[in-house]
């Protein structure tokens, strides 16, 4: 038991020293790592064993992957990404230490281009001793780099990461009118004076405030589980009646949600 103890205590204090070699900056950082920004970048090529996957700017504040959209929040952990090379630490020089911290070039393989500009390309190595820490060499360079960012969370294949599933993200507020069509009948809900008033067939009548606020509510934001290639998918939902669809009048713009019932409380939804 004893064997144990000074065993598992022998592991914490070699543990903790490390922590404190590379907490204490000993490595050389005085040169600056500067990458570009986002906003000078217009394509992100991430290539692994797998493959190369594509993150392309679409416009000034649109990135998509496989032609799908990309979140904002995503960009915006890049961009946070790039911006902690500039602590970076250089730690070898030595290509004889690519593999002990898995930065050959068959690894994680990032490029930063404009248009078909390389501005940059680096790999993304092991995971560094400190919490959320990454080892990486630049593909030009024998140089070894420590930095204080978690690059393989932020820099990864898994569609999960960039996929933006938001469908729709109303304000409540901000809805004065909203039409309900489904089996051949149509629906107006209109607010006047902060009540809803529901109108069918020419007719007028109040409508439950609380029910359609609770309705609103669930389109802010409105986030599917998946997406898919409307062109390819099947069943053909463009040769297909909607189950119901709904229309919103939100900040002078009209957005309609055509749903396509599956099962249970599950759709398919175009918009």
């Amino acid at each position: 038991m004893k064997r144990h103890i000074i065993f598992y205590s022998l592991c914490l204090t070699i543990f903790i020293l490390l922590v404190l070699i590379f907490s204490i900056n000993v490595f050389d950082s005085s040169e600056k790592l500067l990458l570009p920004k986002v906003n000078d970048v217009s394509k992100i090529l991430i290539t692994d064993s797998q493959g190369t996957y594509l993150i392309k700017k679409t416009s000034k504040n649109t990135w998509n992957i496989l032609d799908f959209p990309v979140k904002k929040s995503s960009v915006n952990y890049v961009n946070d990404a790039l911006k902690s090379f500039i602590s970076a630490e250089k730690i070898f020089d030595k290509p004889s230490k690519f593999a002990t911290f898995g930065v050959m070039h068959k690894d994680l393989t990032i490029a930063l281009m404009k248009e078909d500009e390389l501005l940059s390309s680096f790999i993304i190595g092991k995971n560094g001793p400190l919490p959320e820490s990454t080892f990486i060499r630049f593909t030009d360079s024998n140089e070894i780099y420590h930095v204080n960012y978690p690059l393989k969370r932020i820099f990864t294949t898994n569609s999960d990461f960039w996929l933006d599933l938001e469908i729709i993200n109303i304000d409540p507020e901000n809805i004065d009118s909203f039409t309900f069509n489904s089996l051949g009948y149509s629906v107006l809900y209109k607010k006047k004076n902060s009540e809803w008033k529901m109108i069918l067939n020419n007719q007028e009548r109040l409508a439950e405030n609380e029910s359609i606020s609770r309705l609103l509510i669930s389109f802010s934001p409105f986030v599917g589980i998946d997406i898919y290639y409307q062109a390819k998918f099947k069943p053909d939902l463009q040769n297909t009646t909607p189950t119901f669809f709904i229309s919103f009048d939100f900040l002078k713009k009209k957005t309609i949600l055509n749903f396509y019932h599956i099962k249970d409380n599950s759709y398919y939804v175009t918009n």
